[in-house]
């Protein structure tokens, strides 16, 4: 007799659900000639999962006679009651569970599970039967309602195995199915396996609402629905297998949460046979006049050909917080004989907006992190998105004569593109170039319009994306330039004038339209905080981050002990008219609309509050 104790934890990356898992228990390892014997008390936790022991569980093992007894009770009120013994004589094994949620076998599920497992047999002969009862099968987090109630029965007879599967549920869904297989068993020695190379056969048929099923099976940032019909019958073997019928969805949805993409209105028709899928209609919506078409055939043969085209019409393809993006053409899905499937088309843009969006917002200064007691368990970063491998190959061209339209982080501006993008969907590859059509940047404040020849060289790294980017404002007393080069993750911001000036002068008469000397002290403070701004964003703009939170286009303190403190806010109504209010100082409030009718020429209407008004004409022409 020796006594024992086992205690251990660790992380697990199972199959049927990973996570910290912990065991704790004692027993006694007994001599019991021709063998050995064993007992077990404890319990034992994966995740948010545990198991205990009821009773002390007892194992024989290492001679001719083994045997089995084992009561286990789960965290949710579920039970698994098992006995069994092997012997040279044959095999008698009971398994019995009673309302254990699905919960125990992946924490993304719930239901309940009733289970009834026997096998007997003598010599070369092993027969048994299975009894499982499902309850509410579902995803974590669903509607009661949409659980899924069925029943699966098998039977093993000799060298064949039959099952029988029925599934409905409350929102009308309702499947069955029969399949036999082949199947190789003997009570001594104790062995089942399925024959892989032997012929099976069966037939399946499924109607009504998707549903619940796919969030059950596939669930994640990923939803199918819509009414679901399908027959069929299986054929072939395990390691060859072929099945023949037809499937059709009327009233489909699905929806991506990772790109935003949504169809809507989803109509499928296909008919599959032996070797391959004929997809004769499929079509959907996106919900904002757009849509996609498409028709094709996909191999089920090992070393098949795959082909599917598909059509878009203003179709919204990505719609998230950094993009929306709406696309039309001609899109080609191909798979070769060796597996490797290929995207190809040529997509136009009907129209893009996409967010400004840089690495590191102005004034944050980034910081090295150590971190204290950190989890063993806890992973060093966050696995990446996309599909196992490398994916998909790409050969696609994305073109737009206008209608991408890049806002945000004082950027207002249209673009033309001309990209490609290769590589694969696990590791895309963009290149190309986008020219400004029209636009503005705003700078401290005031409004400059990019010049025509500005342009982004693009790439899929943010560092490798530069930038080469004009923008002129056009003041009576002179021409000031902000020019943007570098790459997107690290930009260069310049400003030249004409004529020449230092930055602070030019800073100086573009905002207040007066030299540095003649600024009041607050006015001081503005340019000071503008010229922080231009070096390198480090500083602490207080005036600029007021004007962001009070969504103006400019915010100017004005004025001096002589005529008083003023704060002016202004905001374009449109892309050629300029509202703009005053308030304070000695003259009290005033409002002050401009309109550029065209670059060179301006309106401006002002009025004061003593009832003063004002309308002035600017023109401009350079010689």
């Amino acid at each position: 007799r020796l006594p024992y104790a086992i205690r251990g934890d660790g992380t697990s990356e199972s199959a049927i659900g990973g996570g910290k898992w912990s065991l704790d228990g004692h027993g006694v390892l007994a001599d019991a000639k021709p063998g050995y014997a064993a007992s077990f008390e404890g319990l034992g936790k994966l995740g948010g999962r545990d198991l205990h022991t009821t009773e002390a569980a007892q194992v024989r093992f290492g001679g001719a006679d083994q045997s089995a007894r084992l009561r286990l009770a789960a965290s949710d009120g579920g039970r698994i009651d098992l006995d069994g013994r092997i012997s040279d004589a044959g095999t008698d094994i009971r398994t019995q569970v009673t309302g254990l949620g699905l919960g125990l076998v992946d924490d993304d599920l719930a239901g309940r599970t009733d289970a009834t497992l026997v096998l007997q047999g003598r010599g070369n002969r092993l027969d048994g039967t299975l009894e499982a009862k499902l309850a509410g099968a579902r995803a974590r987090g669903s509607a009661t309602a949409s659980g899924i109630d069925g029943r699966l029965s098998g039977k093993l007879s000799g060298d064949s195995l039959s099952l029988t599967l029925a599934a409905t549920n409350a929102q009308g869904l309702n499947a069955n199915g029969t399949l036999v297989l082949p199947a190789e068993a003997s009570a001594a020695p104790f062995r089942i396996a399925i024959a892989e190379q032997r012929p099976m056969r069966g037939q399946f048929l499924a109607q009504g609402e998707v549903r619940p099923l796919f969030d059950l099976l596939i669930g994640g940032e990923r939803s199918l629905s819509g009414k679901v019909r399908t027959e069929g019958t299986i054929g072939g073997s395990l390691a060859h297998p072929s099945a023949t019928g037809a499937i059709s969805v009327e009233g489909g949805r699905f929806d991506d949460g990772a790109t935003g993409l949504s169809l809507r209105d989803v109509a499928l028709k296909a008919d599959f046979t032996q070797d391959g899928v004929n997809i004769t209609q499929s079509s959907g919506v996106d919900g904002r006049g757009g849509s996609a078409s498409g028709s094709g055939r996909i191999s089920l043969v090992r070393e098949g050909a795959s082909s599917f085209r598909l059509a878009l019409k203003s179709f919204r393809l990505i719609d998230n917080e950094m993009a929306t993006a709406s696309a039309s053409g001609q899109a080609t899905i191909d798979r070769a004989a060796d597996g490797k499937v290929r995207l190809t088309g040529a997509l136009s843009i009907d129209r893009a907006d996409v967010a400004a969006k840089v690495p590191t917002p102005t004034g944050v200064v980034a910081m090295d992190v150590v971190e204290r007691h950190r989890p063993a368990d806890l992973p060093a970063s966050l696995p990446p998105a996309g599909l196992h491998g490398d994916g998909w190959a790409l050969d696609v061209t994305l073109k737009a004569a206008r209608g991408v339209f890049l806002k945000g982080h004082g950027l207002d501006s249209e673009l033309a593109l001309d990209a490609h993008v290769g590589g694969t969907t696990a590791h895309p590859d963009l290149s190309g170039v986008a020219h400004v059509v029209r636009g503005d940047y705003d700078f401290a404040g005031k409004r400059f319009e990019f010049d025509p020849q500005s342009v982004v060289y693009l790439s899929t790294d943010a560092a490798a994306v530069r930038l080469d980017l004009i923008a002129t404002r056009d003041d009576p007393t002179l021409t000031a330039q902000v020019r943007i080069r570098g790459t997107a993750q690290r930009p260069e911001i310049t400003l030249t004038s004409t004529p020449s000036l230092p930055n602070d002068e030019v800073l100086s008469q573009v905002l207040f339209g007066r030299t540095a000397s003649q600024l009041s002290p607050l006015e001081a403070a503005q340019l000071a905080s503008a010229i922080s701004a231009l070096a390198g964003g480090g500083g602490l703009d207080v005036v600029g981050n007021l004007r962001t939170f009070a969504r103006l286009d400019r915010l100017a303190l004005g004025g001096g002990d002589a005529s008083g403190v003023t704060v002016s806010g202004g905001k374009y109504v449109t892309n050629n008219v300029y509202l703009e209010i005053t308030g304070g100082g000695r003259e009290g409030p005033s409002a002050q609309v401009e309109w550029r009718v065209k670059r060179t020429l301006s309106i401006i209407s002002r009025l004061g509050g003593q009832g003063a008004g004002r309308l002035a004409i600017r023109w401009r022409r350079d010689y």
